[in-house]
C-alpha cells in the first residue's frame, strides 16, 4: 500500500479559479525516489512543490479521529468522489 499525503494550498478565491500556490508531499510519499521525483515532473510547471518526509501518519490520523468524535461539528462533509 502505498502511503500517499498531498496537501494543495492555495490562496482563497471569490471565483471559481484560483491559482494554485503549491503542492505539498508529506508523510512516506515525499520519501519516494520514484514517485516523488515524478510527481514534480509532472507539476512542478504549473506550482512550486515541497517535500515534509514523515514517518507518524497513523498518529496524526488517531488524532484526528478523536477531535472528530469530541467535536462533531467540526467534521467537513465533501461530496461524492469524480471518477477519474
Amino acid at each position: 500500500m502505498l502511503d500517499c499525503n498531498i496537501l494543495v494550498i492555495n490562496p482563497g478565491s471569490t471565483s471559481d479559479c484560483v491559482a494554485l500556490e503549491k503542492y505539498i508531499l508529506t508523510g512516506g510519499l515525499a520519501h519516494g525516489k520514484l514517485v516523488a521525483p515524478e510527481i514534480k515532473r509532472r507539476v512542478g510547471w504549473i506550482a512550486q512543490v515541497l517535500s515534509y518526509p514523515g514517518g507518524d501518519e497513523m498518529t496524526a490520523l488517531r488524532r484526528s479521529a478523536e477531535l472528530a468524535l469530541r467535536h462533531p461539528a467540526t467534521v467537513k462533509k465533501y461530496g461524492p468522489a469524480v471518477p477519474g
